[in-house]
Parts: structure tokens; C-alpha cells; sequence
């Protein structure tokens, strides 16, 4: 059960770590397309003004030269007819010059500049910078104002995207949530839209990393409790029962190879109690029974027991008889593990603090051996490894 759960707790992050990179990705190139949309929008509007500005820039010096030109043949029309006119040529020179002359210079004559002023006035009208250049500001400022509303109405509809993008992971979110929860709704697939800002994207990560821890922190307390949780087990060398309200899953004795054969296997095992013969044949090696080689327990042979505690994960911690912290003592003891210059391999071994034997055993057949395992100080730091014997943990969590 533990391990459909994980598997579909992976699954499901799996997956909701694929859409969100598909998201992701679908949502940079749609926000990439649309900047580059109102990019191109942008500068084919502002061609467009400048192109209109260009135009009327250039009909402003057009229509001054046509002004200055209608100006001197208005002039020159003047003086022919003073020209042609000798007699009263003195007279029409004087008030086309009182017409011409500041206002503070002016002396009579004045019907005549009168009628000069009203033909350039005319004239002046047909051709006005200044009615043109209000004109170019009018234009100018219609297509500001066009320009703007696109823009305005290009930041909505992005924000209207982001909207659902949003929602749309917020969604998945709650979908995974229900999965580990044991109902999974149906959650409509992600839509191309652009993520607003980067802020946004690693706010979404967030939850989902949270949602996802407490699911962990769920898990791992139904594991202490010990209901459809995770377990783990151990060999508690030395003793036949289980400590700590670990589960007994089986007792037996120990059995290893011989301790002067070569090739022979290195790890002892927890042999069971009850064995069950195979009717195979052929070669074959050999496997023996286990003996203490310390005092108190001499000769005689090394029992074991299979326990399983519920707590997901067992170690055996050499050189302390303490757990660190956090840690669940299952048992302590002594390192232990086969004598230096015997041929055959052998393992270090947490034994017993307390070991028993099995009854009705007392005869040296040797087999596989365990000696107490000694700190030689100069290759180890020492301190702390200062020549002694060394005790070991089973630790749990």
C-alpha cells in the first residue's frame, strides 16, 4: 500500500510537473507573440505618424515659398503699374511706402495701404502656416490617441490571459491535492496563456511545494502510528525476541560460512528455526553454525530474531550505544565480527548488549566465529578512538 501511494504520489508530481513546464513554455512563446504583436503594431503606427509628419513638414516650407513668391508678384505688380502710371507715380510710390513702414512712421496715404494690407491678408489666408501647423497637431494627436487605445486594449486582453493561466494552475493544484486524498476531479487541460510576471510563476511552485510537504508530513505520521504506514525491519543478533513493541517476524540461529575457508561467504544470516529441505542436486558449499569467542558465552551458539518495527527506515550505528537524536533506540551492544588472520570473510555484526544462547549448546564446532571488535588507535583519529572496544545502536525513525 506504501508503495502504490508513493508511486502515485510520484506519478502525480511527475505529471504536474510536465504541465507546468508545458504551461510555462506555451506561456513565454504566447507572451513573446504578443509583445512582439504590439511591438510590430507600435512601430507600424509610429511609421505611420512619422510618415504624416514628414508630409506635413514638408508642405509647411512648400506653402511659405508659395507665400513669398504670390508676395513679390504682388510687389512687382505694384511697381509696374506706378511705372506705368509716371504722373502719379510719385503719389502711388508714397502710399505703397506708408503702407509698408511701421505703424509709428506712418503719415496719411492710408487708403492705399489699406488696400495693399487686405490683397497680402487675402493672399495670406489662402496659404497659412500657422492653420497648417494646427492641422498637423490634430492629426498628429488622432493617431496618439489611436496608438493609445490599442495599446490599453492589448494590456487587457493580456491580463485577462493571465487570469486564466492562473486559475488554471490553481486547479491543478487542488486536483493533486484531491488525488492524495483519494478523489481525483477533472481538471481541464492548460490553455496557451502567458503568466504575468516571473513572481507569480514561483509564488504557483510554492504551493504546490507546501501542498506537497504536508502530504509527506501526513504520510510520516501514519507511519509512526503505525496504521497503513511504512515499516522497516532488522536482525537483533544475540537475543530472540523483539524489543521496543517491534514485530517478531521470525527466530532462528545464526549460520556463516566456516571461519578458515577460502572463498567462503562473508555475511552471517538469521537462519529460521524451521527449515524446509530442497530436493536438489549438484555442487555444492556450506554453511555453518555461529559461536561467541568471549568469555562469558564461549562455544556456545549465537540465536537471532527477525523484527519489524513501524518506523520506515532501520540503521545500525557502530562505535555508540546512543541514538541521535530523533532517533528510536531498537537495541544496543557490541561490534562484533571475525578474528584478524582467519581466511574466511566476515561482517561487522551489532550484537546483543545481553546475548543468549541456544540451549544444549556448549561444543566448540567453531564455524563461524564472533570476537569483539577492538579500536586500534593510529590509523583511527584518536582521540576519540583510543583502544577499546567498540559498542554499536539499532536505530529506528
Amino acid at each position: 500500500m506504501v508503495a502504490d501511494v508513493r508511486a502515485e504520489l510520484q506519478e502525480s508530481v511527475s505529471s504536474t510537473r510536465s504541465e507546468l513546464q508545458s504551461g510555462f513554455v506555451a506561456a513565454q512563446s504566447g507572451l513573446q507573440n504578443t509583445v512582439s504583436s504590439i511591438q510590430a503594431d507600435m512601430m507600424s503606427s509610429s511609421a505611420q505618424v512619422q510618415k504624416e509628419l514628414a508630409s506635413l513638414r514638408a508642405e509647411i516650407p512648400g506653402s511659405v515659398l508659395a507665400l513669398q513668391s504670390d508676395l513679390q508678384a504682388d510687389l512687382a505688380a505694384v511697381g509696374v503699374q506706378c511705372r506705368d502710371n509716371i504722373p502719379a507715380f510719385t503719389v502711388c510710390c508714397r502710399q505703397r511706402s506708408h503702407t509698408l513702414q511701421p505703424r509709428s512712421r506712418r503719415r496719411g496715404g492710408a487708403e492705399g495701404g489699406r488696400d495693399l494690407g487686405a490683397i497680402l491678408r487675402a493672399r495670406r489666408g489662402k496659404k497659412d502656416p500657422e492653420a497648417n501647423k494646427q492641422k498637423v497637431d490634430g492629426e498628429t494627436r488622432q493617431v496618439r490617441e489611436l496608438v493609445q487605445s490599442s495599446v490599453a486594449a492589448l494590456r487587457v486582453q493580456i491580463e485577462n490571459l493571465a487570469a486564466d493561466v492562473i486559475a488554471n494552475v490553481t486547479e491543478l493544484v487542488s486536483a493533486l491535492e484531491s488525488k492524495v486524498d483519494g478523489t481525483a476531479p477533472k481538471r481541464r487541460p492548460m490553455d496557451d496563456s502567458p503568466l504575468t510576471t516571473i513572481d507569480e510563476r514561483n509564488k504557483l511552485l510554492s504551493k504546490l511545494v507546501q501542498n506537497l510537504t504536508a502530504t509527506r508530513d501526513q504520510l510520516l505520521s501514519a507511519g509512526k502510528a503505525g496504521v497503513g504506514g511504512w515499516s522497516s525491519s532488522y536482525i537483533r543478533w544475540g537475543r530472540s525476541e523483539c524489543p521496543n513493541g517491534s514485530e517478531i517476524v521470525y527466530r532462528g540461529f545464526v549460520g556463516g560460512s566456516s571461519y578458515d575457508s577460502d572463498g567462503a561467504a562473508a555475511n552471517r544470516l538469521c537462519l529460521t528455526a524451521t527449515p524446509r529441505p530442497s530436493d536438489i542436486t549438484g555442487a555444492r558449499t556450506y554453511i555453518y553454525g555461529a559461536e561467541y569467542k568471549f568469555a562469558e558465552h564461549h562455544d556456545m551458539d549465537v540465536v537471532c530474531a527477525v523484527c519489524r518495527a513501524r518506523l520506515a527506515v532501520t540503521v545500525m550505528v557502530p562505535g555508540t550505544d546512543v541514538c541521535p537524536e530523533g532517533w528510536t533506540l531498537q537495541y544496543a551492544g557490541h561490534l562484533t565480527a571475525g578474528m584478524v588472520g582467519h581466511r574466511a570473510a566476515s561482517e561487522y555484526l551489532c550484537l546483543d548488549a545481553n546475548p543468549e544462547h541456544r540451549p544444549g549448546s556448549h561444543e566448540s564446532r567453531n564455524g563461524a566465529l564472533f570476537y569483539y571488535v577492538f579500536a586500534q588507535c593510529g590509523s583511527l583519529p584518536c582521540p576519540p578512538y583510543t583502544n577499546m572496544y567498540l559498542t554499536c545502536a539499532v536505530c529506528s525513525r
